[in-house]
């Protein structure tokens, strides 16, 4: 016999439950259908079923403050673009954590301008992000579109999470759901 820890046993016991539960639903409202709507019915509801158990069991277990979505901003266009990120990830209801890596000199009242100040707080106050002003790593050669993109290596400078998603302030959401 398979030996598990308590916790699991019933963790496992409450998902077998649970999947046995809204089978015993599903195979009550399909009774009304005919054959080809069964079909599409059960194969939909099934679908349905599964991921809500999933999101279930798993939105239980889960330290989401142990993750993290860091995002760098080494100009105002890319902080901008972070901002825009963050709102779509809190729209998306994703419990991880959300920091943003952005130039030391935007917590400057006097260097960084009132709309850099404001999506700061933006950022903090709308999409519960953490703040984190780093000195941006910079290199003198080569193309300078790329000569502060070595500052996204600080993302992994965040060691009070167990996992760190570095996302550009270029890139674009197109999946709603990150919670996975």
């Amino acid at each position: 016999m398979l030996a598990f820890p308590p916790l699991k046993l019933v963790k496992l016991a409450t998902t077998l439950f649970l999947l046995v539960y809204s089978s015993a639903i599903i195979f009550r409202l399909a009774a009304d259908l005919d054959s080809n709507e069964r079909s599409a019915f059960f194969t939909s509801q099934i679908a349905h079923e599964i991921t809500s158990l999933y999101e279930s069991a798993e939105s239980h277990s889960i330290d989401w403050s142990r993750f993290a979505y860091v995002q760098y901003a080494t100009n105002s266009d890319y902080l901008c673009n972070a901002v825009m990120m963050f709102e779509r990830l809190h729209q998306s209801a994703s419990r991880a954590d959300r920091v943003l890596i952005y130039p030391t000199e935007y917590s400057s009242e006097s260097a960084a301008t009132s709309w850099q100040q404001t999506l700061l707080r933006k950022a903090r106050d709308e999409y519960n992000v953490t703040l984190r002003p780093v000195e941006l790593i910079s290199r003198e050669s080569g193309d300078r579109t790329w000569s502060e993109s070595f500052t996204k290596l600080l993302a992994f400078n965040q060691t009070q999470y167990s996992r760190v998603l570095c996302l550009d302030s270029d890139a674009t959401l197109f999946q709603v759901t990150l919670n996975h």
